[in-house]
């Protein structure tokens, strides 16, 4: 009687949240609508200048995965949640909240193995492969283990192009109460070979979006970079196959050589086969063609590498691609005009560059997966308290224009 009159109570929205076109529900997850599949994407992913940039970001990532040992350095810390209209300040922790962040941490860096660490991953290999999943599809899963208390006791990182939304997902017309569980229903599912073989519950995968849309079309799924990069990438890898077949299987006479006079065939054909056979190239790549003429001379055709190379077109696929992913292409190792500088991250007192990524690339992506961790394993540990990555006042000093070592 008191759930038919909550029932009763409850206000349903008006809007449509999912794809009209219940067509692609029928096998029981939602199809993600692109143009591109993940093993597509995969593939465009070891582009040379994409996995630079992705090993870049889970290089600068990894530097956040441990401990942060003091406030001057990088890491992750877990605190107290702050309350926002609080008007008390925070005092000091008690003993048993600092033994229980010790536990909390300690949990985090084995990914839940506590007493069986040589079975998982670290904490930063976890984070390298969600972020690469992230990074590539934009969509980063991992399970969260559970005991038989629900309890959570483990997580780690899984396939994130096996997995799609389940068709259950937030559909107040499901109806199966034989796999509903506290009120709610599958929300994710796992593909092999086109077929469900598993399904999970809100609690038992996290699903990481960084590009949410409120499109109806896209189902719940984010939009990898790499899906409007199409264009870009294919450029990028036919310029380097034209570049390459030009050394390879091409030719660059360095000019034409004219000879004039009565001169006997069989000593032209002599000369000809001398002059190849020292100076033609690898591949015949600078034979030097021959003709009749009234006296002896050199053409040059020889083409200036700078021009043969098209260099100022592959550094602006560059630039596309470092701006898809909001990355300094210094920091990838092509320095180029316009960029800010050449000196890595994190090293020396390179304020622009460390500005631009801070605030426009790694902040983002640090507070995406800060969201993540909190909302599938730290709150499920323990409500009170949230994981938070920290740059260290270094850092801040040096985004300020401040000489860190004096602060110090």
């Amino acid at each position: 009687y008191i759930k038919d009159l909550k029932k009763r109570e409850e206000v349903d929205s008006k809007s449509i949240l999912i794809d009209p076109l219940t067509l692609s529900d029928s096998f029981g997850y939602r199809s993600k609508p692109f143009s591109l599949s993940y093993d597509v994407l995969r593939g465009m992913s070891k582009t040379h200048i994409i996995k630079s940039i992705i090993k870049t970001r889970k290089e600068q990532v990894s530097a956040f995965c441990v401990p942060q040992p003091d406030k001057y350095s990088s890491g992750f810390i877990v605190r107290k949640k702050r309350k926002f209209y609080s008007d008390k300040k925070e005092g000091d922790l008690t003993n048993a909240e600092k033994r229980r962040i010790e536990d909390i941490i300690e949990f985090m860096l084995n990914c839940g193995n506590t007493d069986n660490f040589w079975h998982a991953d670290s904490f930063e290999t976890f984070v390298g492969k969600i972020i690469d999943d992230s990074l590539t599809l934009d969509q980063a899963t991992f399970e969260c283990v559970r005991n038989k208390k629900g309890e959570l006791i483990e997580f780690f990182a899984t396939d994130g192009g096996t997995y799609r939304v389940a068709d259950s997902y937030d559909d107040d017309d499901y109806t199966s109460k034989e796999v509903e569980i506290k009120g709610y229903v599958p929300s994710y599912v796992q593909l092999f070979q086109e077929n469900v073989i598993s399904e999970f519950y809100p609690w038992e995968l996290g699903f990481g979006i960084r590009n949410p849309t409120t499109s109806i079309y896209t189902n719940g799924y984010g939009k990898s970079e790499l899906e409007d990069m199409i264009q870009t990438v294919t450029s990028i890898l036919n310029s380097d196959l034209y570049n390459a077949n030009f050394f390879r299987v091409g030719s660059s006479p360095k000019g034409i050589l004219r000879y004039s006079g009565n001169i006997n065939g069989n000593t032209v054909e002599d000369f000809k086969r001398q002059w190849q056979a020292q100076v033609a190239g690898v591949m015949n790549a600078h034979k030097i063609p021959l003709i009749n003429a009234d006296k002896m001379d050199f053409i040059n055709t020889h083409v200036p590498n700078k021009d043969m190379e098209y260099s100022q077109y592959q550094e602006f696929l560059i630039k596309i691609s470092c701006a898809q992913y909001t990355i300094d292409p210094s920091e990838i190792g092509f320095p180029m005009s316009g960029s800010t500088g050449v000196q890595p991250m994190f090293e020396g007192n390179n304020e622009a560059k460390l500005k631009y990524s801070k605030d426009k690339g790694l902040s983002p992506l640090l507070k995406r997966l800060e969201g993540w961790l909190n909302k599938w394993i730290v709150s499920q540990l323990d409500k009170d308290y949230e994981f938070k990555f920290d740059l260290g006042l270094i850092a801040e000093f040096e985004l300020e224009g401040v000489d860190a070592s004096e602060s110090y």
